[in-house]
């Protein structure tokens, strides 16, 4: 009782991001059954799903993805599934019978990211229980406006992120996480002393650092500009700058207001 199931187990595990792709197909049929069973094996608010996925495998649109999210791998994969915040399907269903209208609204829009996040993780687990390799684009959040324009999405419906699919043309080594007891607090929350903050991210300094380092061309960048380590590396221009946070942040408020998710919400 209690006893994590082996396959499972060893399915968690074993994740990998995969960037690189065969020339095969990806089946609808598996993915409609690999979106259905994600919907059946998650909790969502009130059940109301406040989901959707837009699947795109035309060449074309692929190319324009491409350019948004500036990564080869769109066009190299089989499909790509943009997994959306979506409260218009359900305030339609309202308006048909005469309800009141909601979720238009800043908490609306948090409630629908929550289970859109769920809805895209448990649809990876599926897809590579079934031996496909997948990726994350956080990219995503960088152009959600050109993506819900590309795609037609109504209002109240916004990308939250993207997953390109595939099989397999690469075994990537593992990635480390942090130690187990950075994330677990009990009771309260644990603020970690600098020791502990140091001892959590020992293994991953030298692991993380080593791993850019060992990329020339970033190398080169890294080293002009008197990078010393993980941590300036992380903010710096090459990674995830203050500036471009403040920018693509200023940009999602911009576009939630375009797509009218914040009524009571004041400027």
């Amino acid at each position: 009782m209690g006893t994590l199931q082996p396959a499972l187990s060893e399915l968690l595990l074993s994740h990998r991001s995969i960037r690189k792709y065969t020339d095969q197909e990806v089946p609808q049929d598996l993915l409609e059954r690999a979106i259905e069973e994600a919907v059946a094996g998650g909790s969502t608010y009130g059940n109301l799903n406040a989901f959707s996925f837009v699947v795109t495998r035309d060449v074309e649109q692929k190319k324009k993805l491409r350019g948004f999210h500036n990564q080869s791998m769109l066009t190299d994969c089989s499909v790509v599934v943009t997994i959306c915040a979506d409260w218009f399907r359900t305030r339609e269903w309202l308006k048909s019978h005469s309800a009141k209208d909601n979720f238009d609204n800043f908490l609306g829009y948090h409630v629908a990211v929550v289970d859109a996040i769920i809805m895209a993780q448990n649809l990876v687990l599926g897809l590579e229980s079934r031996g496909l390799g997948v990726c994350y684009l956080g990219t995503t959040l960088e152009v959600m406006k050109q993506i819900s324009d590309l795609l037609e999405l109504p209002e109240t419906c916004l990308p939250v992120t993207t997953l390109v699919i595939g099989y397999p043309a690469e075994n990537p080594p593992k990635r480390d996480r942090l130690p187990t007891k950075a994330y677990i607090h009990n009771e309260v929350y644990h603020k970690p002393d600098s020791q502990e903050i140091a001892e959590m991210y020992a293994s991953r300094e030298v692991s993380g650092w080593n791993r850019y380092m060992g990329q020339p061309e970033l190398r080169a960048k890294i080293e002009k500009n008197g990078i010393k380590g993980l941590a300036e590396y992380y903010t710096s221009d090459f990674k995830y700058p203050e500036h471009d946070f403040l920018k693509f942040g200023k940009d999602i408020w911009k576009l939630l207001k375009e797509k009218n998710f914040n009524a009571g919400a004041s400027d």
